[in-house]
C-alpha cells in the first residue's frame, strides 16, 4: 500500500514523469486523498498549483494538474489530472497497473 508523503519533501517527487490522467475535480481528490502535498506557493514555476505524492519504499507517484497557472481554476473546474511515477519504476513488476488500481479504486471508489 502506498502512504501519503506527509512533509514537503521536494527529493520524492523528483524525476517523476507523466504516465496516465484520471479524470475527477480537485474536491473529491481533496475529500478521498486530504490535503494535497503541495500547494501553488510550493510551485517554482507555477506549472503545478495542487500535486499529492504516494510512495512505498522508493516507488514514487503523483497526482497534480499540469499548466493550470490558477488555483481558483484548477480548484472549480479541473478535471483531468495527470498522474506520473518515477520512469525506472514505471515499467518494473506491474508497478503502473497497481498504482492505477489502487488510485481508481481510491479516488474514483
Amino acid at each position: 500500500m502506498y502512504k501519503k508523503l506527509t512533509e514537503k519533501d521536494y527529493g520524492k517527487a523528483d524525476g517523476t514523469h507523466f504516465l496516465t490522467t484520471i479524470d475527477t475535480k480537485y474536491r473529491d481528490l481533496l475529500g478521498k486523498l486530504g490535503a494535497p502535498t503541495f500547494e501553488p506557493e510550493d510551485s517554482g514555476d507555477g506549472k503545478v498549483m495542487y500535486e499529492w505524492v504516494f510512495y512505498n519504499d522508493d516507488e514514487v507517484f503523483t497526482i497534480y494538474d499540469w499548466k493550470t497557472y490558477d488555483a481558483q481554476t484548477t480548484r472549480e473546474e479541473y478535471t483531468s489530472w495527470h498522474v506520473g511515477g518515477k520512469a525506472g519504476v514505471l515499467e518494473v513488476n506491474g508497478f503502473t497497473s497497481q498504482v492505477l488500481d489502487e488510485i481508481r479504486h481510491t479516488v474514483l471508489g
